[in-house]
This record gives structure tokens, C-alpha cells and sequence, in this order.
């Protein structure tokens, strides 16, 4: 996996796993300012923009936002990381956890949890297509 693929991969997951961690008291966090024409943005920009596009479309459609959840998104990019590491793609690691187990272990607390991974987009606003 590619460096680009690796960052939306890490943005992806990031995200809407941690924004999936509900109820919390802290909001999606402000994406960063738009990088420079030609640069990619951070996986941090990345997951900030997936994060407020979901928040954007609940909105819309007259869902309460999501929220963002520190622990969450560590879980998601150990998740990531793994990912890349050992290659491969998937909801479930090659030991078998899944993203309700990834979230216990990094102490993350949660009622309902889902979980969408990407991999390849090239901006946040295609990912929530």
C-alpha cells in the first residue's frame, strides 16, 4: 500500500469509527485549512473533513452529529497501521478482532458502533460520497 492509499486508508477509518463513538461530549474537530494546491492533506485534515462531511449529511437528513472520540481514533489507527503492515484490507484483522474489540482494548467506551474503511479516494468528500 502506497503512501496516498495508507493516509486515506488512515482518514477513512479514522473518522467515522471515531465519530461512530456515541454519546461524547466533544465535537467533530474543525478541519484544518485546505492545503496548498498540488499538496495532500494530513491523515489528521483527512479524518477532520470525513468527520465534518458525515456531520454535514446528518445534518441534512435530521440526524444528530456524531461525535469525536480520541480513543476511538487511536483504535482506528492502530487499526490502519496494521492494515498496512501486514497487508491486507478488512474490518476483521487477521487475528480475528473486530472494530468492537479494537475499541475495549483501547479503552473506548460506546453503546452502537459501526465502521467504514476506504482505501484509494484521493479526498475526503469522495470517501462520504
Amino acid at each position: 500500500m502506497n503512501a496516498l492509499a495508507r493516509r486515506l486508508a488512515a482518514a477513512a477509518v479514522a473518522a467515522p469509527l471515531a465519530a461512530c463513538v456515541y454519546p461524547a461530549p466533544a465535537a467533530v474537530p474543525a478541519p484544518a485549512a485546505a492545503p496548498p494546491a498540488g499538496s495532500a492533506a494530513s491523515p489528521d485534515e483527512m479524518a477532520a473533513e470525513v468527520g465534518r462531511l458525515v456531520n454535514e449529511h446528518r445534518a441534512r437528513i435530521g440526524c444528530p452529529p456524531l461525535a469525536w472520540d480520541a480513543l476511538a481514533v487511536r483504535a482506528a489507527q492502530a487499526h490502519t497501521d496494521d492494515m498496512v503492515r501486514r497487508g491486507y484490507f478488512s474490518h476483521v484483522s487477521p487475528d480475528g478482532r473486530n472494530v468492537g474489540e479494537r475499541l475495549r482494548a483501547a479503552g473506548a467506551s460506546w453503546r452502537a458502533v459501526a465502521e467504514n474503511i476506504a482505501q484509494g479516494q484521493p479526498t475526503a468528500a469522495v470517501v462520504v460520497r
